[in-house]
């Protein structure tokens, strides 16, 4: 038997950030785009795009910037928050799954 479950990140107005999104932010961070992002993850840039303006407009500031491509190319970085908030949750989800260990191993 194993014990499972899933964690996510939640503020006063409901701003969620779960696992996908974290590992979209972490992808973004290492590529600075977030096509090659949603790439590493087997994820469609439809989707990773939705994913960005969702995390963007439900939170007081950006968590993502971006610059289009063209001559120069474009690029996306996390902000100062938008590195906070997925540090956060990767120290939420170690934790949770310590304690998932902790309680199989009891």
């Amino acid at each position: 038997m194993k014990l499972n479950g899933n964690i996510w990140l939640e503020d006063e107005n409901g701003f969620m950030l779960g696992k996908g999104k974290a590992n979209l932010l972490a992808e973004i961070e290492k590529s600075g785009s977030i096509a090659q992002a949603a790439q590493n993850l087997g994820l469609s840039y439809r989707k990773a795009w939705g994913m960005v303006l969702q995390l963007n407009t439900t939170h007081s500031s950006d968590l993502v910037t971006k610059r289009a491509g063209g001559k120069k190319g474009g690029f996306a970085q996390l902000t100062t928050l938008g590195k906070l908030r997925m540090q956060q949750f990767f120290a939420a989800q170690h934790q949770f799954e310590d304690y998932l260990n902790r309680q199989m191993n009891e």
